[in-house]
């Protein structure tokens, strides 16, 4: 109990019903701590930060009303900036019709109305016992050591921007200072962009592959050039992978991940 007591669920509806009654009485008997916003979207970016869950109640017709829809287009920017959990009740029916309004909807948990109040039980605790075995893994990850080899800063700086809340991440400019940077520290991956001044990246896999000390490193490319042939070229080093800076973020994240659980 003590767990749950320790949990926020803020419950966010349009309007209140008996069936939502019956959420709030059975989630305040199993132990979270409730706030319910009823058709008070306003006082959700209050809860943002503190709330651990948000409970979103959907009507049958939202999807016919405009203000409604703008409601719950405003919700969903809030959304983005919190990291606690998304559970949304709604229609089957229309399930489809907000998903295609709001994609991002997709990405969190979704029960079809009218829901049991056992299954809801059940799917909140999933939810939470899921999100613990992503933060452990989370903080595993970060014991990872990533060091991204550009000489494009402005890109590698997104790039690191990118992998900070996953892998502990530096960024070098030229094989040169990578290194130096190797000869202090340890890493679990380079990234490699392809062509950089004075050694480009094909050399300095090759100067990284003669070396004992970092010979065994995984060197992937991430790199904008994708022509067949210098592929093959680079391919014919055996680096742990070539991928290209056009990846979208969470493809190229996606694809780091897994190359270090092969690694």
């Amino acid at each position: 109990m003590a767990i749950k007591e320790s949990k926020m669920i803020v419950l966010v509806l349009y309007q209140y019903s008996i069936v939502v009654k019956g959420i709030e009485k059975k989630l305040q008997e199993l132990g979270y701590k409730l706030i319910v916003l009823e058709n008070d979207f306003e006082k959700v970016e209050q809860y943002v930060e503190m709330a651990d869950m948000f409970l979103l109640y959907l009507h049958p017709d939202i999807m016919e009303d405009y203000d409604e829809k703008e409601l719950l287009k405003a919700f969903m920017e809030e959304m983005e900036s919190t990291k606690a959990l998304l559970l949304t009740i709604g229609e089957k029916k229309i399930e489809n019709e907000v998903f295609k309004f709001l994609p991002a909807l997709k990405n969190h948990g979704w029960m079809n109305r009218p829901v049991k109040l056992e299954d809801l039980e059940l799917k909140i605790e999933d939810m939470f016992i899921q999100q613990k075995k992503m933060d452990k893994a989370m903080s595993e990850a970060l014991n990872k050591r990533v060091l991204i080899v550009d000489d494009d800063p402005g890109y590698a700086k997104m790039v690191r921007e990118w992998m900070k809340d996953y892998y502990s991440t530096s960024v070098v400019t030229s094989g040169a200072q990578a290194f130096n940077f190797l000869a202090k520290k340890q890493v679990d991956l380079v990234l490699l962009d392809y062509e950089m001044p004075v050694a480009n990246g094909p050399q300095v896999l090759q100067m990284l592959k003669a070396e004992p000390n970092t010979a065994d490193i995984p060197v992937v490319f991430l790199t904008g050039v994708g022509d067949l042939e210098s592929v093959k070229s680079v391919m014919a080093l055996r680096p742990a992978g070539y991928i290209l800076k056009s990846t979208p973020r969470e493809d190229l994240l996606k694809y780091i991940e897994g190359i270090l659980e092969k690694c």
